[in-house]
């Protein structure tokens, strides 16, 4: 009977809490990378295809298109993967090469009106890698596709230079709006992970003082258990014939109150702990033990010191030397009954050691307690746990 419960830390239980928790702005920027990926490829994968399909295809528009279509499908299968620094690369220099080869790819009329392969494949992409986390790298990689859309679109016969398409200052626009709108979105999820933090912070403290106050209501439970009831039977008086039941006692509070305090949260057998605690009464108890009853260390102890407390209870208050406890097996758990034939109380006047010692003690691990008792006719408690 040497194991007591441990404090869990408020760094044990924060460490559980927050390594299960999935931050919100993580979160959202794995659905921004995913969104990224399918806009951009599902566009050029459609635009690819159109492409094919066009009547007047050229012989270049063939394989160029055809690589397009691969590489979108290609990324649109792993689309749920993160993208990596490789994937990130070859999906800039895909497009690049989209944007530098319009010559071979678009007519001076796509261009000009917007519809070109070229821009269908170059404008998602400059708007999506605007979502990168880093601002340097977003800026660069859409500085980039936009730079080379510019100039394939300026080497198409009949475009002439740059500044001369519409596209010159659309690009550049649209891809400011869409990083000012993710920078809108990634303080959001920050701030409901700051509100998560608090809400973690605040379960961490409620845990703590929780167990805190378990403890130390099983501290003091064991304290009137122990060297309190011995204190009180040698305050009271006793004659000379109990000196060895006192010596007795005393050796049994010694040894609960050095218990070490180590404990695992393994399966018990109740059977001995329960014998143990006979063997420390000075009743005459008859064990009867049905099954195997088997409990969590933490609960096997509770329900031991519990039983330890009724049997005290007993010798102290029944008028009567003889008790029976009995103990067995019911599905998820177990029932221990505690019974004499003294002189019983009424169940509603339960003093302390009855309510804090057995019935707290045994709702602190998650039984309960049944007391039945009346004046004249002796004393049942039973004390039943489950597992949940």
């Amino acid at each position: 009977m040497n194991r007591s419960p441990e404090i869990p830390t408020a760094e044990v239980i924060s460490t559980e809490i927050i390594s299960a928790q999935i931050t919100a702005e993580s979160r959202t920027r794995r659905l921004i990378d995913r969104y990224a990926v399918t806009i951009r490829w599902i566009t050029a994968l459609a635009a690819a295809v159109f492409c094919l399909l066009s009547p007047r295809v050229s012989g270049w528009q063939v394989p160029i298109c055809a690589a397009v279509l691969g590489w979108a499908a290609f990324r649109l299968a792993q689309r749920r993967r993160p993208t990596t620094t490789v994937l990130l690369v070859l999906d800039a220099i895909v497009v690049c090469v989209v944007g530098l080869t319009q010559p071979l790819t678009s007519t001076p009329t796509a261009v000009l009106t917007q519809t070109g392969f070229g821009l269908n494949t170059c404008n998602p992409a400059s708007l999506t890698f605007t979502w990168r986390p880093s601002r340097k790298v977003a800026a660069l990689l859409c500085t980039l596709v936009i730079t080379c859309y510019l100039i394939g679109a300026s080497m198409v016969d009949g475009v002439g230079p740059p500044w001369s398409t519409p596209a010159f200052y659309l690009l550049p626009i649209q891809a400011a709006v869409s990083r000012a709108l993710l920078e809108l979105v990634i303080p959001a999820a920050r701030s409901a992970d700051r509100a998560a933090a608090a809400r973690r912070s605040t379960v961490v403290a409620l845990e703590v003082a929780t167990a805190r106050r378990a403890a130390e209501r099983e501290h003091w439970a064991v304290l009137h258990d122990t060297a309190a009831s011995t204190l009180l039977m040698v305050g009271e008086g006793v004659p000379p014939s109990a000196d060895e039941r006192i010596r007795r006692q005393a050796r049994r509070d010694l040894r609960t109150l050095g218990a070490s305090g180590d404990f695992s949260d393994g399966i018990s057998r109740l059977a001995d702990d329960l014998q143990r605690v006979v063997g420390d009464s000075a009743l005459r108890v008859d064990l009867r033990i049905t099954g195997a009853p088997q409990a969590p260390e933490t609960v096997a102890l509770a329900t031991a010191r519990a039983v330890g407390e009724a049997l005290t209870n007993v010798e102290r208050h029944s008028g009567v030397d003889a008790a029976t406890v009995a103990a067995r097996t019911v599905e998820g758990g177990f029932e221990v009954a505690i019974s004499d034939e003294g002189a019983g109380f009424s169940s509603k006047e339960t003093g302390r050691g009855l309510s804090e010692s057995v019935i707290a003690r045994m709702e602190r691990v998650g039984g309960n307690v049944d007391i039945s008792s009346t004046p004249g006719h002796g004393t049942v408690v039973v004390l039943r746990w489950r597992s949940s």
